[in-house]
């Protein structure tokens, strides 16, 4: 729990934080601008590069703030992923998708990313069965989902991906969670 939280916490943080830059410097840059198109002596010393250069700023500007708004999106579509397997106990991605109003290829790619933020913890999508599985069943406490602890497990200094589930897996001939050998 702490580290879903803490994943959570940190990614919306981020996404308001890339946002307030964002914001900042395309409002100073379009100030900018706006003063040395109106302002004909400042229009006399406006070099093309110098132009280049603020709306480029500009640029990097609206971008953070693209960036911002998807974190923070992530985090909000979280809280209603968490919502509906904890409480209604879906599990299938159709089921998610079906009350998210989305289709399932963007649920099974946006929980999967999820998972790899460590939004949620002890879980992988099974693309057999098309499910998001839990190690453990997971609860609501305050709009998220959290997980009863799972006894640390020796850790092995290798990781691999399973190419057929994304889950993490220990060095070994298998995937732990579907399987399918690595």
């Amino acid at each position: 729990m702490k580290d879903t939280n803490a994943a959570v916490i940190a990614h919306g943080f981020f996404g308001k934080l890339l946002s307030i830059i964002g914001y900042f410097l395309a409002s100073i840059f379009l100030f900018t601008m706006f003063i040395h198109l109106i302002d004909s002596e400042l229009r006399k010393g406006l070099d093309f590069s110098t132009t280049v250069i603020i709306w480029v700023i500009i640029a990097i500007g609206g971008l953070f703030i693209w960036l911002g708004r998807s974190h923070k999106q992530r985090v909000r579509r979280f809280r209603k992923y968490s919502v509906i397997v904890a409480a209604n106990a879906a599990t299938s991605l159709h089921d998610i998708a079906e009350q998210m109003q989305t289709s399932v290829d963007f649920v099974k790619k946006d929980l999967q990313k999820m998972i790899l933020k460590r939004f949620f913890t002890n879980a992988y999508i099974d693309m057999k069965s098309n499910q998001i599985v839990f190690r453990s069943h997971p609860t609501m406490s305050s709009g998220s989902a959290i997980h009863t602890p799972i006894p640390p497990q020796p850790l092995r200094s290798t990781l691999s991906q399973c190419e057929n589930c994304g889950a993490s897996n220990q060095t070994g001939q298998s995937c732990e969670y579907c399987g399918t050998p690595l």
